[in-house]
């Protein structure tokens, strides 16, 4: 593995703290708690999630994940919920999370079934409810549903969808 930079700066008298740190094998996607308490760092080579204090930017916990979590990860308006995509051969989902300020940080609720491929992006929804995930190996868009994480829809996209936002 190598060393990460994070990196805290203050856009009113443009400081910056810098504070490296070593996930083991490597980083891959990273959310904010709505409150800006909290990152998650996905670490696909270890299924771990992260957990660093953005006031000190020290790691505070580690979690085991779902196999191979990636790109995709984001919290839900509430901070209730860490999404994060799971595509590893033994999952290929979509996993949710129950956010806490105690140890252990992040608690697996359940997850959805089977999507081709959960890797590159997710976005939430603003009303809480759904999750839209770029599924590139299959060519579509899932919009999922938060509370029991099932797939309510599902539209057909035009070759290999990587990233999504919400207007």
């Amino acid at each position: 593995g190598s060393d990460y930079d994070l990196a805290r700066i203050n856009l009113e008298n443009n400081t910056i703290i810098f504070r490296s740190f070593n996930p083991a094998d490597g980083g891959d996607g990273i959310a904010l708690s709505r409150d800006g308490r909290y990152l998650y760092l996905n670490v696909s080579e270890r299924d771990e999630i992260i957990i660093v204090d953005t006031n000190t930017l020290s790691e505070v916990g580690r979690v085991a994940s779902c196999d191979r979590p990636r790109w995709a990860i984001g919290v839900t308006p509430d901070n209730r919920y860490l999404l994060v995509g799971c595509p590893g051969s033994n999952s290929n989902n979509v996993c949710k999370y129950e956010i806490s300020y105690l140890s252990p940080y992040l608690t697996l609720k359940n997850c959805t079934p089977y999507i081709d491929d959960a890797r590159y992006d997710l976005a939430i929804t603003n009303d809480k409810q759904y999750a839209i995930v770029s599924d590139s190996s299959s060519d579509k868009i899932h919009r999922i549903n938060i509370d029991n994480m099932s797939i309510s829809s599902t539209t057909s996209y035009v070759n290999d969808p990587r990233g999504v936002c919400i207007k």
